[in-house]
């Protein structure tokens, strides 16, 4: 199950994304729930009852609250619904990385194709946070979702895994080496910031002066030999 919110205050394009992304998701037998608004002022008073959407396609230019102004309160209220900017104006596509937008969609010929492929990134991120895989843990077998690691630290021989579930007091350790680990989980968005620790990109916000700010608020170290790799590795999965 999908959950789409589209904000346009032109009811053309809002008839035309409804229309693109039920096609996409019927064709591709995805089950879903679109909401459609003509302000942005009328999304954001849906979305405090209902916080949960995970794609937001949201236009720029709206009389009152424009984009921007509606993204961050997006942010504010569930950071981890993916935000996805149209407009008919390809110079605002930079005003996307204040708020770390995933796709800029530009109003023109060739929308249909880029709202495919922008439904196409979000369901594959979806599989993948939802994705389990099983580890040879010292405490025994056990699968965990890929999302709730933040990060895995090299301990002696041993690689330990951070989660993000604060009330899990378990230890989870297996006996192997951090580049095994890395290699294994690379797929999933994670990559070295030292020689000692590699991180989930999918619970890094920005990578700013040799630092990860983390979506929990904590801020990693990353090491000036893998910085460049680090930076390019973000980039990449945000792109």
């Amino acid at each position: 199950m999908i959950k789409i919110a589209i904000c346009d205050d032109e009811q053309i394009f809002l008839d035309m994304e409804k229309k693109y992304i039920e096609d996409y998701l019927t064709k591709n037998n995805v089950e879903n729930k679109i909401g459609c608004f003509l302000s942005g002022r009328s999304f954001i008073e849906c979305l405090s009852q209902e916080p949960d959407y995970d794609l937001v396609l949201l236009d720029v230019m709206m009389p009152v609250d424009n984009g921007i102004d509606v993204a961050r309160q997006i942010m504010d209220i569930n950071p981890k619904t993916r935000i996805a900017f149209v407009s008919a104006y390809a110079d605002y596509a930079t005003l996307g990385y204040r708020v770390r937008a995933i796709r800029f969609i530009i109003k023109n010929s060739s929308l249909e194709a880029y709202i495919c492929e922008c439904l196409e990134y979000v369901l594959g991120e979806m599989e993948s946070d939802n994705k389990e895989i099983a580890f040879d843990f010292t405490i025994g077998t056990k699968e965990i979702r890929v999302d709730s690691i933040l990060y895995i630290d090299a301990v002696g021989n041993y690689v330990q895994f951070v989660l993000n579930d604060m009330s899990d007091k378990s230890i989870y350790r297996v006996r192997d080496s951090l580049k095994n680990i890395t290699d294994r989980l690379s797929s999933y968005g994670f990559a070295a910031a030292t020689f000692r620790r590699s991180v989930n990109l999918r619970h890094v916000e920005d990578v700013i002066n040799y630092e990860a700010v983390m979506d929990n608020g904590d801020r990693i170290k990353i090491a000036e030999r893998k910085y460049g790799d680090f930076k390019s590795a973000f980039k990449l999965l945000r792109r």
